[in-house]
């Protein structure tokens, strides 16, 4: 994520006590976000399934092929965080797709191509961040350096990661890993714990951690939109199950 060396950071009292009052809680996920109003999304939901301005296909509340919103979401109407640029590959992401991407999008000087190159070239190889259980973040080298001034995050399915992270062409960045956030996505996958973060989580988390642990600034939701849809498609889910179970647990009385 960056080419500095990673920086291990302590937190203050204050800085940790915004850590465990963030948007998102273990009890209450999703609850508490400061997010702009999803009136448009309920009035979408309403409609239902609606046209894809480009590609024509139905769907609804946004096309998953082109990402843009369908025709019944204005996009106008959609709060926009200008922090975060995503590089999904066409279908899933492969290590070609993120190689491309990253010499597209870092400058040269700071990422090498792995052409001609010999792994000891690459200056901090497989560095590594961890955010602990208590809020900090550490490693054996500390600095002062701790702003990042770009951060890749990389949009694949599990099993891919680890053939990822392992490949030599990315073993230039700082890694992080974000061990005490707890997934609230809706697709459960076996096998795989709770801290498997979707890709909109580990970026919010990424942000709403490293706002408040290593710039030590008070979080005001700035990042919260993020979730706009997130939260919405969350709650929309979490209702629909309960909805089937309330109905399956009548049809088992009146039996």
């Amino acid at each position: 994520m960056s080419l500095n060396p990673p920086i291990f950071f302590k937190e203050d009292k204050d800085s940790k006590k915004e850590l465990q009052n963030t948007s998102l809680t273990k009890e209450e996920p999703l609850q508490n976000l400061c997010l702009a109003s999803q009136e448009v999304l309920q009035k979408a939901q309403q409609s239902g399934r609606a046209k894809c301005l480009k590609c024509g296909g139905s769907r609804m509340f946004y096309c998953y092929t082109c990402y843009v919103p369908v025709e019944t979401v204005p996009i106008e109407q959609i709060p926009v965080v200008k922090i975060v640029l995503v590089f999904p590959g066409p279908n899933s992401v492969s290590v070609e797709d993120i190689s491309l991407h990253l010499h597209k999008h870092i400058p040269s000087n700071a990422l090498d191509s792995n052409k001609n190159d010999s792994s000891d070239k690459l200056p901090n190889k497989r560095q590594k961040m961890e955010v602990e259980e208590n809020g900090d973040a550490e490693d054996g080298n500390k600095r002062d350096g701790n702003l990042l001034k770009k951060v890749v995050f990389i949009d694949s399915t599990w099993n891919q990661t680890h053939k990822i992270i392992t490949d030599e062409r990315l073993q230039g960045l700082l890694q992080v890993e974000l061990k005490t956030r707890k997934t609230c996505f809706w697709r459960h996958q076996k096998g795989k714990p709770d801290t498997f973060l979707s890709t909109i989580e580990a970026i919010y988390y990424f942000l709403v951690d490293y706002h408040t642990a290593v710039l030590k600034e008070k979080y005001k939701g700035q990042y919260d939109n993020l979730m706009f849809f997130y939260s919405f498609m969350y709650q929309l889910i979490k209702n629909a199950k309960s909805s089937s179970g309330k109905q399956q647990e009548n049809s088992a009385i009146n039996l």
